[in-house]
């Protein structure tokens, strides 16, 4: 009781932040160390030649030719049900490799934008380590996800026990459990950079320091989600002039595959993918180590 009533009094003592200031940290990375943001490309890159690699061990480059087929043949409604569930026991092996070295990465990553934000004397290559840093990140980070997860199911589960009620009961419970998701994600949004700091697993520190901050930080991640939503947008119009996006679609939609002019599409579309994810990783990734770094002050809070 008493450590959580210091916590309480020692981030309402510390100074307050700047939502617009910290929802353009990542800008701000972009300015001061460009090198860092192409570094994080290509560890995203060699990523996906891993990814590719595991596809042609675990899969088969053979199983994936097969791809166009099984999809043209979902388009007539007469679907191969022999080559889909190969094709999917085949994805499933890759998925339980694929997803655990996504998340490791996406650990590195994360954290080497929390260093690069809230110690930036590091100059570590794209501020970039494998430490116990990053493990404590993937461990937060996983943990915070089956919070959210639980909420979800509990979200679901009630939406359909109260569609038997009445449908508006359904739509008034899932909107009260969005916004009950969107506070708790606000609420521990600094858990990872506290974490950072702080050199040890603290999930919920995050709770006693953003109290009183909703809505300032809600601000924050909202300016955030629009910078990456142009993002999005603009390289999305860019995947259509050059054709990856429109092909694919225009072929998936005819049912007319070309195997040749399908790999292109989606090889075009894999690399605007992680040019996206590049920048976008700083925009979403920064505003929440500027507003600790600004709520804390220069001193480091324990809780």
């Amino acid at each position: 009781m008493g450590g959580n009533t210091m916590a309480e009094s020692t981030a309402t003592a510390a100074p307050s932040f700047s939502p617009t200031t910290a929802a353009t940290e990542g800008f701000r990375l972009f300015k001061s160390d460009p090198m860092a943001i192409v570094l994080w490309f290509i560890v995203m890159a060699l990523t996906t030649a891993v990814v590719i690699a595991l596809v042609a061990v675990l899969v088969g480059f053979s199983a994936l030719a097969a791809v166009p087929e099984v999809l043209a043949s979902a388009q007539t409604g007469e679907p191969d049900f022999t080559k889909l569930q190969g094709l999917i026991a085949s994805m499933l092996g890759f998925m339980l490799v694929a997803i655990p070295l996504g998340l490791a990465v996406q650990a590195v990553l994360v954290t080497a934008v929390k260093r690069a934000v809230l110690t930036p004397e590091d100059k570590a290559p794209g501020y970039m380590r494998l430490s116990m840093d990053e493990l404590r990140t993937f461990l937060v980070r996983l943990v915070r996800a089956l919070i959210y997860l639980g909420i979800y199911v509990v979200i679901g589960a009630g939406g359909v026990l109260l569609s038997f009620v009445h449908p508006i009961l359904t739509f008034f419970w899932c909107l009260a459990g969005f916004c009950a998701l969107i506070f708790v994600s606000v609420r521990l949004s600094l858990a990872v950079s506290q974490t950072f700091v702080t050199k040890r697993f603290n999930l919920f520190g995050s709770w006693a320091l953003t109290k009183g901050r909703f809505w300032p930080l809600f601000l924050t991640y909202l300016l955030a989600g629009v910078f990456m939503v142009i993002i999005y947008v603009a390289f999305s119009l860019v995947s259509m002039a050059v054709g990856g996006g429109s092909n694919m679609n225009a072929m998936m939609m005819s049912g007319d595959i070309d195997p040749s002019a399908f790999g292109v599409a989606i090889l075009v579309n894999v690399v605007i993918s992680m040019i996206q994810e590049a920048l976008g990783l700083p925009i979403i990734g920064a505003p929440p180590a500027a507003a600790y770094r600004d709520i804390t002050g220069t001193e480091n809070v324990f809780i």
